[in-house]
């Protein structure tokens, strides 16, 4: 077999570069570890990432049967025929009258927990936990309307201090 030095050349280099990418190939041990604990991190932050996100579906899922949207799987010890959503403090407000001359306003507080027990509550819940047990409650009924010569009033129909 008669080669001609290019091809010589070129089988050599050909050789050379598959040597290379053979030697390359195998990552030292310490190299493995390091990638293993990269992955093993990302995988980690990518759990807790998907478990915040179960978190706060289970938590729209509780505030969807707080205000009614769902039916509840436990029955509430009040009605949730008239509720409305706050935006401060509590989840939720139910106003209903039981009976004759009597207004009931429940505050709603709906959480979710993985763990046994009843959930823990934030500053802002607690805080309004207090007022209603330890302060003084203002109740107060507006109307506000605008007439016929197109301005606009605020007319207090009612209020009531509970101390």
């Amino acid at each position: 077999m008669n080669r001609t030095l290019s091809k010589k050349l070129h089988e050599k280099v050909t050789a050379h570069v598959r040597k290379t990418k053979r030697r390359s190939a195998r990552i030292p041990r310490d190299e493995e570890l390091i990638e293993l604990k990269s992955k093993i991190t990302k995988r980690d932050k990518q759990i807790d990432k998907l478990e915040k996100m179960l978190n706060v579906q289970k938590g729209t899922l509780v505030d969807a049967i707080t205000l009614g949207i769902l039916p509840p799987i436990k029955a509430p010890p009040f009605p949730l025929q008239h509720v409305s959503k706050l935006s401060r403090g509590p989840d939720a407000l139910s106003i209903h009258t039981p009976k004759k001359n009597v207004l009931v306003l429940d505050f709603i507080e709906g959480n979710w927990t993985s763990k046994v027990g009843e959930p823990g509550m934030t500053q802002s819940q607690r805080e309004i936990k207090r007022l209603l047990i330890e302060g003084e409650i203002w109740v107060r009924l507006w109307h506000h309307y605008q007439d016929g010569t197109k301005e606009w009033f605020w007319k207090k129909l009612s209020k009531r201090r509970i101390k």
